[in-house]
């Protein structure tokens, strides 16, 4: 930029001699176009803005005579000279539109146990801790963006500061250069006897490239913070988003665990209400088994039920009791029998039926009085060499035809009622049926079978 010689050097030492101490002042806002100016109120360019007395980069002064004259616009409201362009570099509002209501510096605090599944959870718990995982990695991916973007805008609003502060330093610049000179053309003669020339324009031609350059510099940096500024926004914005996401991915994790650790500790109260049910029911059956023990421990010990020789224990007729028809007590030694030759029936399939004791008991009493040994000797059967004998009174041919297999011996008690008994079944269909127990038991005489 020196190239453009000692003349213009001068020229613009002289006017920037002529205007005296300098201050800074803001840039003019934009001038209105002539569609927007008041028909009444020209509109002034910034070459036709009132000058000071004396000439500014070689035009001449405007008249000072009296008379009607241009109105001066008014003064335009002096912007912040730090920032023309209205761009808030790193505060909480940002050029290109406001930030959402989260703060997007803001940074969420949670467990980290909230991202860790275990067998506790449920599906939907599962659910939520999967969500607030891929909330919390794109929290990191946006903050990192927005902590970049927000450097970038320090960076560019400290540049744009340092070229404002530039510009506003060209005034006072340009006029120390001048006064090295002096106004007075003796005294600038006077100096420039003592200094060489070549060092005075180059410090005059030195001042106009600032008053060119800096101007643009500052312009570019307003530009690069305005981009920045801009980036931020965005970047703020999708951040505050991600923020809001991330609460409330904790705030339904947090929730679920919630709902699980009720949930537990309902079945946990339900379980141990069932156990303590479980407690009280063996109880009471432990309790009913003893009562039963000891009901079956007095039966058995009045002979109502008969332990068998193969452990056992059958319902028998009670030793004692008076039959109907004779009025004779039942045995002992008959009651047990009998009890033994249930057990035995009831094996083979035998119909239960609920007096079979009373009515064996019957039969025995009217056939033999309850004696195993006795035999008929004087009936037909006896004629015949087939004698009927035994509690049942069968004759043989009977007896070896309804004996079971191990209950095959004569003289066994046992044995003689399980053959009487499956002959009476298998003839009549129970033992109730037999014609003896059912005309005894109506209040008649006893028929033999």
């Amino acid at each position: 930029m020196a190239g453009h010689g000692t003349a213009l050097a001068l020229s613009v030492a002289v006017a920037l001699a002529g205007l005296g101490p300098w201050t800074a002042d803001p840039p003019p806002a934009p001038a209105q176009t002539p569609a927007q100016s008041s028909p009444q109120t020209p509109v002034q360019t910034p070459a036709q803005t009132p000058a000071p007395t004396g000439t500014s980069h070689g035009e001449p002064a405007a008249p000072t005579g009296s008379g009607p004259g241009p109105t001066p616009s008014p003064t335009p409201a002096p912007s912040d000279p730090l920032n023309p362009g209205g761009v808030t570099g790193t505060g909480s509002q940002v050029a290109s539109g406001s930030l959402p209501t989260t703060n997007p510096d803001l940074v969420p605090t949670f467990e980290p146990s909230l991202l860790v599944i275990t067998d506790a959870d449920s599906a939907p718990t599962m659910i939520v801790r999967s969500r607030l995982r891929t909330a919390e990695a794109a929290f990191e991916r946006s903050r990192t963006g927005y902590l970049t973007a927000k450097a970038r805008a320090a960076r560019t609003e400290g540049a744009l500061r340092a070229a404002q502060d530039r510009v506003a330093s060209l005034p006072q610049q340009a006029l120390d250069a001048v006064q090295q000179t002096g106004s007075d053309p003796k005294r600038r003669e006077a100096w420039t006897k003592q200094v060489s020339e070549v060092g005075v324009l180059g410090a005059l031609a030195g001042a106009l490239d600032d008053a060119i350059d800096a101007p643009l510099a500052a312009d570019s940096a307003l530009t690069a913070h305005q981009g920045a500024a801009t980036a931020l926004a965005a970047a703020a914005r999708m951040h505050g988003g991600n923020v809001l996401a991330l609460q409330k991915a904790i705030t339904t994790v947090r929730a679920s665990m919630t709902y699980d650790r009720d949930v537990s500790a309902a079945l946990a109260a339900w379980r141990a209400r069932q156990q303590l049910d479980e407690q009280r029911l063996l109880s009471a059956v432990a309790s009913a088994r003893a009562t039963s023990q000891l009901a079956l421990a007095a039966e058995l010990e009045s002979g109502l039920r008969v332990a068998t020789s193969d452990g056992q224990v059958v319902t028998s007729i009670k030793p004692g009791t008076t039959l109907p028809g004779t009025g004779r007590p039942v045995s002992k030694e008959v009651s047990t029998w009998i009890a033994e030759a249930l057990a035995v029936l009831y094996k083979t399939g035998f119909p239960r039926g609920s007096d079979d004791a009373l009515h064996l008991a019957i039969i025995i009493d009217h056939e033999s009085a309850g004696r195993p040994t006795a035999i008929n000797l004087t009936d037909s059967n006896a004629l015949k060499g087939d004698p009927s004998f035994g509690l049942m009174q069968t004759i043989g041919a009977t007896f070896r035809a309804w004996a079971l297999p191990g209950y095959q011996l004569k003289g066994d008690p046992v044995a003689q009622i399980i053959a009487g008994a499956r002959y009476g079944v298998n003839r009549y269909g129970s033992l109730a049926q037999i014609p003896g127990v059912a005309a005894v038991l109506a209040g008649q005489p006893y028929r033999p079978y």
